[in-house]
């Protein structure tokens, strides 16, 4: 028989988080604003029960406990505390939500301003077949985003080439070369940034990418294309997408990396990590790369200190630079989670014609999640559960790392709502939508499911009904 006790504790919660509001009205407050109660029913564990509720200052929460009519029952203990421990996600990774969420609109708007170029038309950062590194190496001007706060604009920066990989062969018999280049005033001793880029970080993150020459295989490269296919290949000279046409670059086996200081911001603590454009991709429209290309921000992946506090603040310690320093895994998560995009982009729009600009946003970043959840072990690093990748449990108590404790925080957002959220509120979605991809990729059929999604011309909710239909042989839907 389940024995229940009564008693009712009012916490003043005094954190910066803000309410769930499961049940919104029972004490007059409207559902969303910070005077609505907080009502949540919990079962206790072992004997004891840890909340953690979040509120603006000065909002109350009552957790009750009930037993039924039993005297005599001792009423049990309960204390309360503020907390400073807000998810990480929600500070580092806000910014680059935001981002990514612009960035989707300004390709989109980019996409339907698009014409064809005239005839023969050369590309502004050269062939990639000729990319040379060394003592004499390749120079370029790349687009790279200057302005993320409201809009996009683009900055003209000067690089160079610092890595190349030649033809590598994986066993799955794709070959492809890999270019390295680095802006130059971000560049080992003539840098103008906080931290420089040197070679050492340059062939980290190739070998991230790429793997070691001796085993390619043992790559970001290898086990996302193993997953969801080719980034780039054949298509028509002018190819449909949804219900446009475009003319993109030709089929290439390159694909370049550049490090830049995006935002030209001199951040190291937080920001844009990375993005993949695929306006990149189109032959003459404006600010196009025309590469199969990845902009990483080359501060932040420079930025030694081993939690990745920035140089400005107290706490910071340069002990040298290592590819386990915070931010240099942020970057290599980031690589695969933007790999996805490009992906996912060659793959539902160029191959299948898919309305990929107007595809739901919560599809794609559901899909990039997941690969960066899929890799965290084999990239040894926290991913988006925010946990040792070496441990394959349901995680500690109380962790605020990673995207599960902002989507605990924010349940019933809904991703009909995404495209209207305020930059402020973004995280909460991109977590709601690891959450569920979460849940869909271990019941679902695993990276199977998502290579489904990826690999279907279908842009809405169908396409994720379809891929769970295909693992559970069942209708599945979503309501």
């Amino acid at each position: 028989m389940k024995r229940l006790v009564m008693l009712v504790v009012s916490i003043a919660a005094a954190s910066i988080l803000a309410s769930c509001d499961l049940f919104s009205g029972l004490a007059g407050g409207a559902a969303g604003t910070d005077d609505a109660p907080f009502v949540y029913f919990a079962e206790s564990s072992g004997g004891s029960i840890d909340l953690s509720l979040s509120a603006a200052a000065g909002r109350s929460a009552s957790v009750v406990f009930t037993t039924g009519p039993y005297e005599g029952l001792a009423a049990p203990t309960a204390t309360a505390r503020d907390s400073s421990d807000v998810p990480a996600a929600a500070s580092r990774l806000s910014a680059q939500d935001a981002f990514s969420d612009r960035l989707r609109s300004y390709a989109r708007e980019n996409a339907n301003a698009y014409i064809p170029p005239i005839r023969p038309r050369f590309s502004t950062t050269g062939d990639p077949a000729h990319d040379v590194a060394g003592a004499t190496p390749s120079e370029a001007s790349f687009y790279v985003i200057a302005n993320s706060s409201s809009s996009v604009d683009f900055d003209v920066i000067s690089s160079s080439c610092r890595a190349v990989r030649d033809d590598t062969t994986f066993s799955d018999t794709r070959t492809r070369t890999l270019s390295v280049w680095v802006a130059d005033d971000c560049w080992d001793l003539g840098s103008t940034k906080k931290h420089a880029v040197n070679q050492t970080m340059v062939d980290a993150i190739a070998e991230k990418f790429f793997g070691a020459s001796s085993d390619p295989d043992t790559s970001i490269y290898a086990w996302v294309t193993g997953m969801l296919g080719d980034e780039w290949g054949v298509h028509d000279e002018s190819t449909r997408i949804g219900f446009g046409t475009y003319d993109l670059i030709a089929k290439s086996d390159n694909i370049t990396i550049l490090l830049a200081d995006i935002g030209s911001d001199d951040a190291d603590d937080g920001g844009i990590v990375g993005y993949f454009y695929p306006v990149d991709t189109f032959a003459g429209a404006d600010n196009s790369n025309e590469r199969i290309m990845f902009i990483i921000d080359a501060v932040m992946y420079s930025n030694p200190d081993d939690s990745g506090i920035s140089s400005n603040e107290p706490g910071y310690s340069d002990n040298g630079w290592s590819d386990e320093d915070y931010w240099a895994e942020q970057v290599f998560s980031t690589l695969a989670h933007e790999f996805q995009h490009m992906i996912h982009f060659y793959q539902k729009g160029v191959l299948r014609g898919g309305d990929y600009f107007n595809e739901a946003t919560w599809i794609d970043e559901l899909c990039a999640m997941q690969v960066e959840d899929l890799l965290a072990d084999k990239l040894g690093v926290a991913g988006p559960r925010g946990m040792d990748p070496a441990d394959y449990s349901a995680g500690v108590s109380g962790n605020i790392y990673g995207r599960l404790p902002e989507y605990l925080l924010f349940p019933d957002v809904t991703p009909y709502d995404w495209d209207t959220a305020a930059d402020a509120e973004l995280t909460r979605y991109y977590s709601w939508a690891y959450a569920f991809g979460a849940y869909l990729t271990r019941n679902y059929g695993g990276s199977e499911f998502v290579r489904r999604l990826v690999q279907s011309a279908s842009t809405d909710a169908g396409a994720v009904a379809a891929a769970a239909s295909a693992f559970s042989g069942r209708d599945e839907s979503i309501v």
